[in-house]
């Protein structure tokens, strides 16, 4: 009889335990940090695979912009957050170039945090502002040979892929710019506009509208093949400079030891 009973409430017990995390994730609203201004590659897309996963989930996906260091400063944030899967991060590759730049961050990218899901990639675009006197990229390469050192380009922030895609080009084409950086991407737009800076590196989503007005030149894309919604760009390698790539990656990410049931319902549910 005794062992009945010590069978009755062991059973009573586990029905009384607390579902797993992800049976019950998320039961409130999640916060996906953006560590850069509004209107970058980072934040269109945390708020479009934050609207989805909303959708799916039953839960407001809320995004939070918290912009500084080139995406350090949020990501520092989330890196000390709860590990709970209700602060996570959207940001891309300029995390492993800012890691390798400035190892003393306050946090480490594969130790502070949980890959989540890579939510896409994409390539960089090499533009101009409109007056600038080159057609092509291989003009615009003689042109930076004629004047070492006189053309200025806009990044999206010192440490930032777009930032390492122009020095690339510098030590495939063996040229020198001006560096300028900016805040994040859609910030260095408008001195590329009205002419105070003569290149860009930005995203197609940023540099679409303004090379459609015909406002900005846009000479190549930065992939491994021709965009497919920028199929009329060559890519860098095709025009001028052969083995050139780079491509930028946008991943979820969120704070170390994050459990995997709930990576596994984020991952299943954003690759759905």
């Amino acid at each position: 009889m005794a062992g009945i009973v010590r069978v009755l409430i062991a059973l009573a017990l586990a029905c009384a335990a607390p579902l797993a995390p992800a049976q019950t994730y998320p039961a409130r609203p999640v916060k996906i940090i953006v560590p850069y201004p509004p209107g970058g590659g980072s934040d269109v897309l945390g708020r479009m695979i934050g609207q989805q996963l909303q959708e799916a989930l039953g839960q407001p996906f809320v995004i939070e912009n918290r912009a500084g260091a080139t995406g350090s400063l949020g990501m520092d944030l989330v890196a000390k957050s709860a590990p709970d899967g209700y602060t996570l991060v959207l940001n891309n590759n300029t995390i492993n170039i800012n890691q390798s730049l400035n190892p003393n961050q306050p946090f480490e990218v594969v130790r502070d945090f949980t890959p989540v899901v890579l939510v896409g990639t994409t390539p960089a675009v090499i533009g101009a502002t409109a007056s600038f006197p080159a057609g092509s990229l291989p003009e615009v390469i003689a042109h930076l040979r004629a004047n070492p050192g006189k053309v200025s380009y806009a990044s999206c922030g010192t440490g930032s892929a777009h930032h390492l895609a122009a020095e690339l080009v510098q030590a495939y084409a063996k040229v020198r710019m001006v560096h300028v950086p900016y805040k994040g991407c859609s910030q260095a737009i408008p001195d590329v506009l009205s002419g105070r800076v003569q290149l860009i590196f930005n995203t197609v989503a940023n540099l679409a509208p303004h090379v459609k007005s015909g406002k900005i030149k846009a000479y190549a894309t930065t992939g491994t093949k021709r965009a497919q919604f920028a199929a009329e760009l060559p890519t860098v390698a095709e025009a001028a400079l052969p083995g050139y790539v780079v491509e930028i990656w946008f991943g979820l990410l969120g704070p170390a030891n994050l459990p995997r049931d709930i990576v596994a319902k984020l991952n299943a549910e954003a690759n759905r």
